[in-house]
């Protein structure tokens, strides 16, 4: 009886707690109608949501109308934007302690927080103007809202400190920073080559590696690998880390290709899976603005949409700006490091980083972490005699003249045509991109910009690129200019009438560190119109395109070598069964896509891992996103040259991955039956809550309340569809972490056809019903509108706010 007593009064306690959690969740939700007073006001401002609780705001002039959007995302994204200005400065520790601190280190290694201080310096009075109205919103919000802030917060016991225009910044400095981000691609790089030699390394990474092995007379293999070690691996790191292979997808469509003759934007941006996503929608009205968009929670304006006369997406160019040198120190004169001009003495910065619960205290101390620093950038790594440094374009000031990321978005959202497109883009200084344009005109075009470093005479793969460890004691490698903006790539109405973003553009002198296989489709479907003519619904089933590149090379491949074969058992029927029933799209719940998934996988595992050992494996197909052109070599060529130890022949080495990954198919559905063999059953996408990134830990116990996992994907790592899988061996190697996050559609020819999607939905807020009200229509490909008129703006009001100076 006691026991019974017990236990209910257990159950009642935990009834209780969650009736309690709920009330808190539900009491701190975005207020959507009302009157808001916000008191740094120059006259009233509104703001109507639709029933996706996208903001569109309209105020008396511009800097009302960046005011309210700060209070109106913060309302929404508040725990979201402090997690990314913490994110970039390295300051996450002063939340979450030690667990976090390896992280923090990186970033104030990296230094975005002291580039972001000299950026600022430099900007114009009109642009600080827009961020400090911006910051306002913010704060106003922060300050009014103190027992009303979002349920992580009271959580995690601590307020927000004011947002100011560093912050803005540093997220986007630290969005840059993950597009760039190649510096771990080249230490895997090197160390690829000096396990397995030219001849192999060229082989995998596609390039001819005619250099020694060896840097100099100093150790280099794996210098990163063991100063970072585990460091690298540590969990809340790799979590926290950029998406390795993140890009993304745009093309452009002149009127004279398409059925209503109108200019076509399509475009999709990739990023790592998270609650909330990414991205936020807003629609800005004012009378010299009208602005329809997404932007990065923390960024006022917005960085791809239109305005009243073109529409406009960027893409990175994923071109090499990161570059590693080895730098040899003097060990007779500590501090003293090598250049091609004789000795040099490096400089020292010092970071605070606050601690939480340091010594296993309640309260935060500041830690002090040195970053060393020479001509190249910090030292990522330094021993007695050697050290590692990183040179980042994006860390170069801009010089007198040049422009900001921030400020050439501001100058770009107000563009009225072409000219003034390239203008708003010419004067632009940091990491590069490809931007997007269409207009009312029915034009389409391209201009590439930004900075893209030349290599001095004599650097080992030419000026455009770094690749492996330069020598930072030889000059050989050094940054001596750059490429001027006339002489990157651009175009209007080109002549085929289309333009396809990061493969149109490609050279091969100027290689890109992405998968070409999507923009190779994307064009092959483009150029099947011939003089048929394109619109949305095309573009829209387009983005979400999931034909494998391989899907015939793979089928032939099986097929001949099962036709020679004595030995099939039921379960290789089966397979081979889908297989020929498989039209090549790899929807989820197709048996034939999750027969080739496994295989392709099984196949470059079973090659690479008796060369690199299964940690370097993990990290090539981590880290270099056209890995699975070395599959499409090696199945070509058919011959023995790869083949793991234990095979002879070519057609045995198929049939026993074939096995292999039927095997790996049975254990990941948990089925012998090849009807449940889904591709969409083994490859799932998980969305974690920041919180849940942190402490992977706590995912069983809170993931149902912070998280959305599970979530059942089609496509893969080269389809236009884009989802990435984990590809590491092991029960998550098909879960997905990674894929597009949101896609845009505009034809510029009626307003009213403009459709923007975000993969989950606008809300943070753990009860928002917003949260991930969009994933029906993203997994459906059903694009969502947004209102550009004013009248279609009346017709979509769901909620209305209204904003007042007193």
């Amino acid at each position: 009886m006691i026991l019974i007593r017990l236990a209910s009064i257990i159950l009642l306690t935990g009834i209780l707690a969650v009736a309690a959690l709920f009330f808190l969740a539900q009491s701190r939700l975005p207020v959507l109608d009302g009157v808001v007073n916000l008191a740094e006001l120059s006259r009233g401002a509104a703001v109507k949501f639709d029933d996706r609780q996208v903001p569109y705001i309209e105020a008396g002039n511009d800097i009302d109308l960046f005011r309210v959007q700060g209070y109106v995302t913060a309302s929404h994204r508040l725990f979201q934007m402090d997690m990314a200005r913490r994110a970039a400065l390295g300051q996450l520790s002063e939340v979450y302690g030690a667990q976090t601190l390896t992280q923090d280190k990186l970033m104030r290694t990296v230094g975005i927080g002291r580039i972001v201080k000299e950026e600022l310096k430099n900007l114009p009075k009109d642009v600080v103007t827009v961020l400090d109205a911006y910051c306002q919103g913010v704060n106003s919000y922060i300050s009014g809202n103190k027992e009303r802030l979002p349920m992580e917060f009271l959580l995690l016991g601590y307020s927000p400190r004011p947002w100011t225009p560093l912050d803005t910044l540093a997220i986007l400095k630290h969005s840059q920073y993950e597009q760039d981000e190649s510096w771990r691609l080249d230490d895997l790089r090197q160390r690829v080559l000096d396990k397995t030699g030219n001849k192999d390394a060229s082989f995998l990474f596609e390039r001819p590696f005619s250099a020694p092995a060896r840097v100099g007379t100093l150790k280099t293999a794996p210098l990163i690998a063991s100063a970072l070690g585990s460091q690298l691996s540590d969990p809340a790191l790799a979590a926290l880390s950029p998406a390795p292979c993140t890009g993304s997808n745009g093309w452009v469509l002149s009127q004279s290709v398409t059925d209503t003759k109108g200019a076509i934007l399509a475009l999709d941006k990739h990023h790592r899976y998270t609650m909330p996503s990414d991205w936020y929608l807003v629609s800005l009205r004012s009378p010299d603005l009208h602005l329809a968009g997404a932007t990065i929670a923390g960024v006022p304006g917005i960085m791809c949409g239109r305005n009243d006369k073109v529409g406009f997406g960027l893409l990175a160019m994923k071109v090499d700006v990161q570059d590693l040198f080895l730098e040899q120190f003097s060990t007779q004169f500590p501090g003293k490091y090598k250049t091609a001009q004789g000795w040099e003495n490096a400089s020292e910065v010092v970071e605070e980083i606050p601690v939480r619960f340091s010594d296993k205290l309640l309260f935060t101390s500041n830690l002090l972490h040195k970053v060393g620093m020479t001509k190249h950038g910090p030292l990522l790594f330094k021993s007695e005699e050697s050290g590692v440094s990183l040179s980042w374009i994006g860390a170069v000031t801009p010089t007198k003249g040049g422009a900001s990321y921030f400020q050439t978005l501001l100058e770009l959202s107000r563009a009225k045509d072409f000219k003034e497109f390239q203008n708003s883009l010419s004067h632009y200084s940091g990491s590069p991109f490809t931007a997007l344009y269409v207009d009312k005109a029915g034009a389409c075009g391209y201009q590439q910009a930004g900075t893209i470093p030349l290599r001095a005479a004599g650097a080992a793969f030419g000026p455009h690129e770094g690749c492996l460890l330069a020598p930072g004691f030889t000059g050989t490698g050094d940054w001596v200019s750059t490429i001027p903006f006339k002489d990157l790539m651009q175009g209007l109405n080109p002549p085929l009438g289309y333009f396809v973003a990061n493969f149109q553009d490609f050279k091969p002198e100027m290689p890109f560190n992405i998968n070409l296989y999507r923009g190779q489709r994307v064009l092959s479907v483009l150029q099947a119109f011939k003089g048929a003519k394109a619109g949305l619904p095309e573009m829209a089933v387009l983005q979400g395109d999931s034909q494998a590149p391989l899907a015939l090379l793979v089928k032939a491949t099986l097929t001949e070598a099962v036709a020679k074969s004595d030995l099939i058992d039921s379960y290789q029927l089966a397979a081979m069964d889908a297989l020929d029933k498989w039209d090549g799209a790899v929807l989820e719940n197709s048996a034939g896509a999750a027969v080739y998934e496994s295989f392709v996988r099984t196949v470059v595992r079973r090659v690479l891992a008796p060369r690199l050992g299964g940690q370097l494996t993990n990290e090539y197909l981590e880290r270099y996103p056209s890995w699975p052109k070395f599959v499409e070599t090696i199945l070509k060529e058919k011959g023995t040259n790869w083949l793991p130890p234990e095979e002879r022949t070519f057609k045995n080495f198929i049939i026993t991955s074939f096995v292999q990954a039927i095997k790996d198919i049975r254990m990941a559905s948990n089925s012998d039956e090849s009807s449940r063999w889904r591709w969409g059953d083994l490859h799932k996408g998980n969305f974690p809550h920041f919180v849940l990134q942190v402490f992977p830990q706590a995912d069983p116990v809170l993931a149902p309340l912070l998280s959305m996992n599970g979530v059942r994907l089609s496509g893969d790592q080269d389809t236009v569809n884009t989802t990435d899988s984990t590809l590491a061996r092991g029960k998550d190697q098909f879960l997905s972490s990674q894929g597009s996050t949101m896609r845009l559609l505009i034809d510029m020819s009626d307003d009213e056809k403009f459709y923007q999607t975000l993969v989950l939905g606008q809300s943070g807020h753990m009860l928002g019903g917003a949260r991930f009200d969009q994933l029906r229509s993203w997994l459906a490909l059903k694009p969502l509108p947004v209102a550009f008129a004013p009248n279609s703006e009346a017709k979509i009001c769901q909620h209305r706010l209204l904003f007042t100076d007193r």
